[in-house]
């Protein structure tokens, strides 16, 4: 498990990236700058390791962001062809 200071560390660091006149996407700017971001730290993109930690992340900024899925109008299952 890592340590917390860590973990903040990293976060802090990736914020100060966003924050850097140099980083070019405002949508990220704007969302760190309105406390609208939140971090789920994993090993690696590639790595199913944390998929289930991501996954359950996702599923609760759907539950609490998104008023579609919210009111059941978006199904778990729903595939798109």
């Amino acid at each position: 498990m890592e340590n917390c200071l860590d973990i903040d560390q990293r976060v802090e660091q990736f914020q100060n990236i966003i924050e850097s006149p140099s980083f070019p996407c405002v949508g990220a700017k704007s969302a760190l700058a309105k406390g609208n971001m939140e971090f789920v730290l994993a090993r690696d993109l590639t790595s199913a390791w944390n998929d289930l930690k991501i996954h359950e992340a996702l599923m609760a900024w759907a539950k609490r962001d998104l008023p579609e899925f919210r009111a059941g109008r978006i199904r778990r299952d729903a595939r798109r062809v």
